[in-house]
């Protein structure tokens, strides 16, 4: 959500199209809003990727990219963390998401 300098709130990240993302914790830096998800592989071990909230104020179109994977257990993974991000990113632009368009 974003508020305005007028009060007015503005919603750059909803559920539509569902994204499926769950967000453990958000920052803001100038203007960059950057974000992570965590999910749970057991025993307290967390996958987590990290995004970059791209967002046009002229379209009001939201995209994401995908920045980082780290592996809650490194031990079971099959691939190098990159392959992580780029599978991600796939699966966000066919939602719509990509944010060379």
């Amino acid at each position: 959500m974003l508020i305005e300098k007028d009060g007015s709130e503005q919603l750059l990240l909803g559920n539509s199209p569902a994204h499926g993302l769950e967000i453990a914790d958000i920052s803001a830096v100038d203007s960059v809003v950057s974000f992570r998800t965590a999910r749970d592989q057991g025993m307290q071990h967390f996958d987590v990727y990290h995004y970059i909230l791209l967002h046009n104020y002229v379209t009001h179109y939201t995209r994401i990219m995908v920045t980082a994977f780290e592996a809650g257990r490194p031990e079971m993974m099959e691939h190098d963390p990159s392959w992580y991000v780029a599978r991600e990113q796939e699966r966000l632009n066919k939602l719509g998401y990509d944010p060379t368009k």
